[in-house]
């Protein structure tokens, strides 16, 4: 079972290019920066190739940043064939990551955008109540795969995580007309536990405000406020997530991009995938490897 891909130079599937695979059985293969391969912004074609031992399709996902983000495309082959794609608007000579993926099993396979579990309302009900804090927007539900703790997110270099980021206005009490950007951010992960159940929890929180005057004043106060979100927000997360749970035992979880398919910008979304336990003829569940 094998899922690759090659990118090339030119629209002909010519010039310079770069080999990607994806060994059995794994979810990914990456590339987080093509700067760092002096590779970013210069591919125009690509191919993609799923074996005849493959399940389902093979999935080459491109990105306009390093890191997994920005506006991104899908280019899928199914089982047996290699798909050719020439890129074009944005895509072309704009790639500066990429992943290589495979979808597992069609028949025990769930995608479940989480924008379809109401969880941007949810985060925005965490502010209800909280002094001289509004709305800037509406909740960004997105991912942060890998994060490597540039740019005040986490290091935490092998796990993905559905990063949720609310836009708020902070006020400074007693002083007219004077307010503050500032994003709250949160980084939960999604897991399966031994049992199967599907289970996800606030891994990392943090914040971003804007400079001025008062920042430092702001920044304290949110240090000591939003530990307070947490607890709520698991409860909240996992309440939603009780639908999609009712559907398991699961083997595996993993995320894509947005609905998982076509092409769009990260921050529009973010998708679960959730892989079913196999059954066996007793009636019992079976687990079977996973990807990494």
């Amino acid at each position: 079972m094998t899922v690759c891909s090659r990118l090339y130079e030119h629209p002909d599937y010519n010039g310079r290019s770069t080999f990607i695979h994806l060994p059995n059985w794994q979810a990914y293969a990456v590339l987080r920066d093509l700067g760092l391969a002096q590779l970013q912004d210069m591919f125009s074609s690509a191919e993609v190739t799923a074996t005849g031992e493959e399940l389902s399709i093979g999935s080459l996902i491109v990105f306009e940043h390093p890191g997994w983000i920005g506006r991104y495309g899908y280019s899928d082959a199914a089982p047996g064939h290699t798909q050719g794609v020439r890129f074009s608007s944005w895509i072309n000579d704009r790639t500066s990551s990429l992943i290589l993926t495979r979808r597992l099993d069609p028949q025990r396979e769930i995608a479940g955008p989480l924008g379809q579990f109401g969880i941007r309302d949810q985060v925005r009900d965490l502010l209800q109540g909280v002094p001289h804090v509004t709305p800037r927007g509406n909740p960004i539900v997105t991912w942060d795969m890998w994060p490597d703790g540039s740019n005040g997110h986490p290091f935490d270099p092998t796990r993905g995580f559905v990063y949720i980021r609310i836009p708020v206005e902070i006020g400074i009490p007693n002083v007219l007309w004077v307010d503050y950007d500032a994003e709250i951010r949160f980084w939960v992960y999604p897991y399966i536990d031994s049992s199967g159940t599907l289970l996800a929890y606030t891994a990392y929180w943090g914040y971003w405000v804007e400079g001025g005057a008062f920042t430092d004043s702001i920044v304290e106060n949110l240090g000591q406020s939003v530990p307070g979100f947490v607890e709520t927000l698991n409860n909240r997360l996992n309440a939603l997530l009780g639908l999609a749970r009712a559907a398991g035992p699961y083997e595996l979880t993993y995320l894509l991009p947005g609905s998982g398919t076509g092409s769009g910008h990260t921050d529009d979304g973010v998708t679960l995938m959730l892989l079913k336990r196999p059954r066996v003829a007793n009636g019992r569940t079976a687990s079977g490897l996973g990807p990494d």
